[in-house]
């Protein structure tokens, strides 16, 4: 354990470091997390240190990504070991009550990276990270009442995301505008980055919608309501915009999810979805025949 604790201390040292040292780094932290005893993680919170470094080592290659492209290929091998011990290490981290803070701060990383992705590689690559994070976030929200977690807790986790989230629709739409017919790769980009952030506020809604936890008392229950009526606002913001390119986005989110519907509880979602925002459809509908 002390061997594995000095090891810690020293990738820490080794992020302010040059990047050469960040395969053996996450190589052997990978093994460290994934193959230790148990206790290993709970004693003296070492658990929580390790995953300060994965999220350290993301926000480190994503960098890189962006500084120097023909890195790309090699901050992607970089990037499975980490995604695949940030998992191992939610699974296993304990105490399980302080298990939300360690899911938060991954799914706030993506949008951090998303909203700082310069390319579309690393756009890309960012955004197979979050669709790791969102099945974590659903168990967080589902097992509230087993970790002890009161309705504030989980009202302030969902505003905080939801707030990153709404944060870079607005900002994606805003560039949209100042750019429409001018740079057509970082308008590209843009474009990207709004679907990217109606996506996740749809699948947000989606989460506290399918959720019991969401259902068993009426302050999860009113906790449900604002959070389908603050998803519900911005998505009705995209479609009433002015710029025809914002709306075709959002409509095309709302097809293409609607579309992957695989079961009940997936149509029965997007049929209450839809059925929010049908005076917003209708009326891009009425200005498109005119």
């Amino acid at each position: 354990m002390d061997i594995c604790r000095e090891l810690l201390q020293v990738f820490f040292y080794s992020i302010y470091m040059d990047n050469s040292w960040n395969t053996l780094s996450i190589s052997v932290l990978s093994q460290i997390v994934q193959n230790c005893p148990a206790d290993f993680l709970e004693a003296e919170a070492l658990g929580y240190l390790a995953m300060e470094l994965l999220l350290a080592y993301i926000f480190s290659v994503f960098q890189r990504t962006d500084e120097a492209l023909s890195d790309h290929l090699h901050c992607e091998e970089l990037i499975s070991p980490l995604f695949i011990a940030a998992k191992t290490l939610v699974k296993r981290c304990e105490p399980k009550k302080q298990l939300k803070s360690v899911v938060v701060a991954l799914v706030l990383v993506g949008y951090k990276c998303i909203r700082e992705a310069m390319t579309e590689l690393s756009f890309s690559t960012v955004n197979d990270f979050v669709k790791c994070t969102i099945p974590l976030m659903k168990n967080l929200i589902d097992d509230s009442p087993e970790h002890g977690n009161n309705g504030s807790h989980l009202r302030a986790i969902l505003g905080t995301c939801l707030n990153v989230i709404a944060d870079l629709i607005k900002d994606c739409i805003k560039g949209i505008h100042l750019l429409e017919n001018r740079r057509p790769d970082l308008l590209k980009l843009l474009q990207l980055k709004l679907s990217f952030s109606i996506e996740q506020m749809v699948l947000f809604a989606k989460l506290v919608y399918e959720s019991q936890y969401c259902r068993q008392t009426e302050d999860s229950n009113t906790i449900c309501l604002a959070v389908l009526k603050y998803c519900t606002k911005y998505i009705q913001t995209v479609l009433n915009d002015s710029n025809v390119q914002v709306q075709a986005i959002g409509l095309q989110v709302l097809k293409t999810m609607t579309q992957r519907s695989a079961n009940i509880e997936d149509i029965s979602f997007f049929t209450f979805f839809s059925g929010e925002l049908v005076t917003e459809i209708f009326h891009i509908i009425h200005n498109s025949l005119k």
